[in-house]
């Protein structure tokens, strides 16, 4: 299964489906949209209750309180391709944290946002997408702004 270029091995789709039955008690193939979170719960997922909400509305467009199993399996997805992001995420932080001081210097940030951006955007675009996340000004981002940041979050 790929969700949005992420592929989910068949295994985890498995389990995922054995999670969503589990829920869904009289087998009409939907479960409620209260029921995600702990469906995630069985699988050893947990989803902040925003984003859990949003992802809700989104597989249940026509808002009636439930969602089909292609409807899970595509937010399992996204909640695993969000790990995996996260994770990637973490690495280059650390890697960009050179000093090991748990920051990265914004002028190391310009230079890979830099090489990482639309080439249409400015220096000036990307040192107001810094300046955005160094709400302090001290010149560093920890990594919870350099999340922030990468992610528009």
């Amino acid at each position: 299964m790929n969700v949005e270029g992420f592929e989910v091995h068949e295994d985890k789709v498995k389990c995922a489906t054995e999670a969503f039955k589990q829920f869904d008690k009289k087998g009409q193939g939907r479960i409620s949209t209260n029921d995600l979170g702990p469906a995630f719960g069985e699988l050893k997922l947990q989803v902040k209750g925003e984003k859990l909400k949003d992802w809700a509305d989104m597989v249940d467009s026509e808002a009636t309180g439930y969602i089909d199993l292609e409807g899970f399996l595509y937010v399992f997805g996204k909640k695993l391709k969000d790990d995996q992001d996260y994770k990637d995420l973490k690495e280059a932080f650390r890697v960009l944290d050179k000093n090991k001081t748990g920051e990265i210097d914004t002028s190391d940030l310009k230079w890979l946002m830099g090489k990482i951006a639309d080439p249409d955007t400015t220096d000036e675009d990307i040192d107001d997408m810094i300046r955005e996340v160094d709400t302090d000004g001290s010149g560093a981002v920890d990594f919870d702004e350099f999340y922030k940041l990468m992610t528009s979050e």
